[in-house]
């Protein structure tokens, strides 16, 4: 199967350019799925700093701390987000569950201390979460503000965006598989018609020559090549035949009188001395 030059080349163009469009797609790949990340994790992060920049504005008024939380989760959590808004106890201020009642749960101690946290919590295809800590002076103490977001439409991105990079993957090696082969046909074509014409060539017929396409490339360069040595073969071919054909004009002569010798000695008995004669003039 790939004893054909035509075959390796195109199975060598399809293998490196199958390695660059993986690089590339997986690249790709990559860099949107970090970018829509970031992009997810900084919307939580905007929407949790301006809730509880709210919630702590509306708080300094003197305005109920569960109203102000609960008014502040109705404007600023969209339908597809849970929220909630815990004290530094664990209790529950406020809660905005999303669509379907997903409720938020406030996270162990040990990332309380931090400003503003955010991970992942696994509920069937995933959630996004942050959680905000901020200081309330009225009433005063420390809650947290805990916002979660689905990764669903995130993930669907992304198997979007795979599937596009996987099938322009393959449609691109399919497009270089049939472009490859063409072009190495097209490229490979003098060969082809070098090698019907060599073999009709003999030592009969060496006046002919191979065809030259460009002689400026490779394959017009050794079709030159060959043909100047065809060239010094059949001088050296026909020198030799102009050899023979004088060396038998030469020696047709001294043929002919030793065979007319021959046979005027034969056609007589002689003595000794008339055949020593007859074998000295042949000599």
């Amino acid at each position: 199967m790939f004893s054909s030059v035509r075959t390796r080349l195109t199975v060598w163009y399809i293998g490196v350019l199958a390695l660059v469009l993986i690089a590339f797609s997986v690249g790709v790949f990559i860099t949107l799925k970090r970018s829509l990340y970031a992009q997810l994790d900084s919307d939580l992060k905007s929407t949790a700093e301006s809730t509880s920049a709210s919630l702590v504005r509306a708080t300094a008024t003197g305005k109920d701390l569960q109203l102000s939380a609960t008014d502040e989760l109705n404007d600023h959590i969209g339908p597809d987000q849970s929220a909630g808004i815990f004290d530094n106890d664990g209790r529950a201020i406020a809660e905005n569950p999303d669509l379907i009642g997903v409720r938020v749960q406030l996270p162990d101690v040990s990332i309380r201390g931090k400003p503003i946290y955010l991970y992942n919590l696994n509920q069937g295809s995933g959630r996004r979460i942050v959680v905000k800590r901020f200081i309330l002076n009225s009433p005063p103490g420390v809650f947290f503000l805990v916002i979660s977001q689905p990764l669903d439409e995130l993930l669907t991105s992304l198997r979007t965006i795979r599937l596009v990079l996987l099938l322009g993957t393959f449609g691109g090696l399919v497009l270089a598989g049939l472009g490859g082969s063409f072009l190495a046909r097209r490229s490979l074509l003098p060969v082809a018609r070098m090698t019907e014409q060599a073999r009709r060539m003999s030592a009969e017929n060496l006046e002919l020559r191979l065809p030259v396409g460009n002689v400026r490339d490779e394959l017009g360069n050794l079709a030159a090549t060959f043909n100047e040595l065809l060239g010094r073969l059949d001088a050296s071919l026909s020198q030799q035949r102009r050899f023979m054909a004088d060396a038998s004009h030469e020696l047709r002569t001294p043929l002919s009188v030793m065979r007319t010798a021959i046979s005027v000695t034969l056609e007589h008995e002689r003595d000794v001395e008339e055949y020593r004669d007859a074998l000295e003039i042949m000599d």
